[in-house]
């Protein structure tokens, strides 16, 4: 996520291995709730403890995995919804000395157990990017004229600030400026200098007594106004307001999920096989759909779209009252009723 905002084009961020085929079916599915996708590495890879991709018992299992993500491609997702963002001080964790115990493999001072820190935060339902204090450094990472937080348009509620020692005097800076704007700000750990070696004591007393926490504690999340994602289970929310669920289960045993979420104030509930993707207006209107093994959908409690048949079904507005529809499916009538 932290590579996802830090960049203003798409990335390749993953090489994923290993030798178990389901794991490669269920982080597919995974990512594509947060609009990520896998780029399938080692074809005729015939090492022990690899998978061949090129052999029928992968392609069995994700080829209709495969099928069901490209009906959100055509859905077109906006970027994921991340209200909180993580800063770790980057000349803290680069700096193990004196004390050497605390280095780790990489040279780095693995005792600060960042990485373990934000995986926490993600599993116990907090959606957030990760990102250096350099992206501060490098002028990236800044304040809008109402002090909102900003990387490349993507805009976060709070920060979670992990390691302040030895920072430059543009991260302190930040700091000071994001307190005096009543930021939302959890600070763990301490600075007694700056990357110089300064001493900077009474200005990061200032900055942390502007925090809403210090020391860093899940259970005080909420208290920067950042609540865990409803979704967090089978889904992810988006930028814009639309949402995304994906289930293996549904689509491996040919079984349909049953949901029911509320999208901009309207509570939608239907079923699916696979993925599922929405967004809708003000006034509970589609704008876009995406819905694998799609047969009916409601809308408070009123249907306001049936197919005579399920399949999988891509419905996008077209601005003017109308719909275009891309339905996939063995061929032969197949009418679409829509009750908006």
């Amino acid at each position: 996520m932290g590579l996802l905002v830090s960049h203003p084009g798409n990335i390749m961020y993953d090489q994923f291995y290993g030798g178990n085929i389901q794991r490669f079916a269920r982080k597919a599915l995974n990512d594509a709730r947060f609009n990520a996708r896998i780029h399938y590495h080692g074809y005729n890879d015939t090492r022990s403890e690899r998978v061949d991709l090129s052999t029928k018992p992968f392609l069995d299992v994700i080829n209709p995995v495969e099928e069901k993500i490209r009906l959100l491609n055509r859905f077109d997702p906006a970027a994921p919804d991340l209200p909180l963002l993580v800063i770790f001080g980057m000349p803290r964790l680069l700096n193990w000395l004196p004390d050497e115990a605390d280095r780790n493999n990489y040279s780095l001072n693995g005792s600060l157990h960042i990485e373990e820190k934000v995986r926490a935060l993600w599993e116990a339902g907090y959606r957030c990017a990760v990102v250096p204090s350099d992206l501060i450094d490098n002028g990236m990472l800044h304040l809008d004229g109402q002090g909102r937080l900003m990387i490349h348009g993507h805009t976060f509620r709070a920060v979670i600030y992990l390691y302040p020692e030895y920072a430059k005097p543009s991260s302190l800076a930040f700091l000071e400026n994001y307190v005096r704007h009543g930021a939302a700000l959890m600070l763990e750990g301490t600075a007694t200098r700056d990357f110089s070696g300064r001493l900077i004591g009474k200005q990061f007393a200032a900055i942390e007594a502007g925090a809403r926490v210090t020391g860093f504690n899940i259970a005080d999340v909420d208290k920067l106004g950042v609540s865990e994602d409803p979704l967090r289970a089978e889904g992810g929310s988006l930028e814009d307001g639309s949402v995304i669920l994906t289930d293996l289960t549904s689509l491996q045993q040919n079984a349909p999920r049953n949901f029911e979420i509320e999208v901009d104030g309207h509570r939608f509930s239907g079923s699916y096989e696979g993925a599922f993707a929405i967004k809708a207006a003000k006034n509970g209107s589609l704008e876009k759909l995406a819905c694998g093994d799609c047969n009916a959908l409601m809308r408070d409690g009123r249907e306001i779209l049936r197919l005579d048949h399920p399949v999988d079904l891509v419905l996008r507005s077209d601005g003017k009252g109308g719909y275009t529809a891309i339905v996939s499916g063995e061929p032969g009538s197949n009418a679409i009723h829509l009750m908006q």
